[in-house]
């Protein structure tokens, strides 16, 4: 199963790489997340409570940065873990400036479903990863929008 999408940003690609490498600033967008368990330079693990209607509970999310060529292009593997299951995700993600800004290319393909995910079809993952990653991507407009960039001053910085 495969997932892909585009989104436009009024940003720089410098600056929208600086965000998507900031593991702390990637693990606080993860919707529904309970908490985060731990960050580094290359990789953070959260768990979150998904409002999933075929599964309750929490999962752990363990993101994983595999390669990265800056500023174009981002490998990332995500591992969730449920009680009796596991997914993994592989994502690319390829950056590229536009008129306006930069566009973020992504691809996501589901990769491994274990256990309890296993019997799961394809269309009712792919709508429910649409929404998160639809909720993700809202999320990052956001927390950049209201980020001073390298060409904006801060208040007080002439």
């Amino acid at each position: 199963m495969q997932l892909s999408g585009s989104e436009s940003f009024h940003a720089s690609i410098t600056d929208l790489w600086s965000h998507l490498v900031d593991m702390k600033f990637m693990a606080s967008l993860i919707p529904s997340v309970d908490r985060i368990d731990h960050v580094d330079e290359d990789h953070f693990i959260c768990r979150v409570r998904p409002r999933l209607s075929f599964f309750s509970g929490t999962i752990s999310l363990r993101f994983q940065v595999c390669s990265r060529e800056p500023p174009d292009r981002l490998l990332v593997s995500v591992v969730g873990k449920g009680i009796g299951g596991s997914v993994t995700v592989d994502i690319e993600l390829c950056l590229e400036e536009d008129g306006q800004g930069a566009l973020i290319l992504w691809n996501g393909t589901l990769s491994r479903k274990e256990g309890l995910f296993q019997p799961i079809g394809d269309g009712l993952i792919s709508a429910t990863a649409r929404r998160i990653v639809d909720d993700l991507w809202g999320s990052f407009r956001t927390a950049i929008s209201n980020q001073p960039t390298a060409e904006t001053p801060t208040r007080g910085a002439l």
